[in-house]
């Protein structure tokens, strides 16, 4: 009964209930995605152990884990990761499957890799920090919402991305061949993501680039929505990108945040159209707060089951 509501994704005589997984945009390649040095090397050796693995599906899933704060790049990673083994990439929403129960829960869980594993997606579960190694007081219920448990016999990627550290009671676990941090981008990055994404028909100077980096304290994926925005607004006018139109994006970025008065004097000098330079000091505090140390969560696997 309760596989046929989910294949429903309702009780007859209620609308659908949206599914709380969806087929990811696929990534142009390596080139768009910008990481510390090193995790592209761990990258890398994902994609080779999982095209290995897909001769070998009987050996059951590759499974990594993604760290870092909201829009870091853990899932266009994940995207460049998929495109580049030439299969899909389904991201699931663990927070809003978790939400609805232990046997919802479950049953989410098996439809996203029953139809997963027709073309090898990756599967990718944003926020599993949320579920991952859930304990209860009774140990079946455990075992029912242990997601990965269940992913451990896919034959293929699975991802899991988290934005809080996890600590693993003795050591990292077996089942994961890699745990990947992807940090907050400090300035001189910043600079390299607003050049990319802004590209070579925009009419700003590389002193707006260096003064956008060193004034505003964004993500990667923050950056990209800003650069949206702004080609928008440069679209509606037919002309390329200029400084007005990214002080318009950042203003809507930040329209309910409450700003410091670095952020806001930035924000000004930006719209002013007069003569930009670097910031003295830090970067101002724009956007989410510089972020705080986060306690870490403690993650039980369960020990892999060995054949014979």
């Amino acid at each position: 009964m309760l596989r046929t509501l989910m294949h429903s994704g309702g009780t007859a005589g209620h609308s659908p209930a949206p599914r709380p997984w969806r087929t990811l945009e696929p990534a142009r390649g390596w080139a768009e995605l910008l990481v510390a040095p090193g995790v592209d090397d761990v990258l890398r050796k994902l994609v080779a152990e999982t095209r290995e693995r897909f001769t070998r599906p009987e050996s059951g899933a590759v499974m990594a884990l993604f760290t870092g704060d909201t829009g870091t790049g853990k899932t266009l990673a994940a995207r460049v990761i998929a495109a580049e083994l030439g299969v899909p990439a389904v991201e699931v929403d663990s927070v809003t499957a978790a939400s609805h129960g232990v046997a919802a829960l479950a049953a989410t869980v098996w439809q996203v890799l029953h139809e997963a594993q027709i073309r090898r997606s990756v599967v990718v579960f944003e926020d599993a920090g949320a579920v991952l190694g859930r304990r209860t007081a009774h140990r079946t219920e455990f075992d029912s919402t242990d997601i990965s448990a269940r992913c451990a016999g896919y034959p293929g990627l699975v991802i899991f991305c988290s934005r809080v550290g996890l600590r693993f009671d003795g050591g990292r676990p077996e089942q994961l061949s890699a745990v990947v941090e992807f940090p907050f981008p400090e300035p001189p990055v910043r600079a390299q993501l607003w050049r990319r994404w802004l590209g070579s028909q925009a009419r700003v100077s590389e002193s707006d680039i260096e003064f956008l980096a060193d004034s505003f304290r964004l993500a990667g994926g923050s950056i990209h929505s800003c650069v949206r925005i702004a080609e928008r607004r440069a679209r509606e006018q037919d002309r390329a990108v200029n400084r007005a139109d990214l002080a318009h994006a950042l203003h809507s970025l930040y329209s309910r945040w409450v700003l410091s008065a670095a952020t806001e004097t930035a924000l000004a000098a930006l719209s002013s159209g007069e003569e930009l330079s670097a910031p003295a000091t830090t970067t101002a505090q724009a956007g989410p707060a510089e972020p705080s140390p986060t306690r870490a969560r403690r993650l039980r696997l369960p020990r892999p089951r060995r054949d014979g």
